[in-house]
């Protein structure tokens, strides 16, 4: 429910998006520009965070707000750990529930025709 909030606000938004299931949990990546411009890319990172999840009304983990560190798992490798594959989530699967998303992880799926960009 959380994620299908925020999927919904990006996309009213206009803003370029995309869900990843890393094989553990799902990851929400926004498309920015300049990026590498910022005086403090960290401050500015956090602001974004803040305002999102206070338009949303989201709860997410706090302890990663304004993380640059998080870095994103390659679609299409495997979580060992997991045993699952990491993949591009549309709307249709996070409608379909997180348990969906773990059983549908259980296969390489990557390269099939699959929007991984709202």
């Amino acid at each position: 429910e959380e994620m299908l909030k925020l999927y919904n606000y990006c996309k009213m938004n206009n803003y370029k998006s995309m869900v990843v299931f890393s094989g553990g949990g799902l990851h929400y990546y926004v498309y920015t520009s300049n990026g590498n411009k910022l005086k403090n890319p960290k401050q500015a990172l956090t602001n974004v965070h803040l305002a999102i999840i206070k338009a949303t009304g989201i709860s997410t983990d706090t302890s990663l707000v304004g993380d640059l560190s998080q870095l994103i798992r390659i679609p299409g490798t495997r979580n060992i750990k997991r045993k699952r594959w990491c993949c591009f989530i549309d709307e249709d699967d996070i409608k379909q529930g997180f348990e969906y998303i773990q059983k549908y992880a259980e296969e390489n799926r990557f390269g099939q025709d699959r929007k991984s960009v709202v």
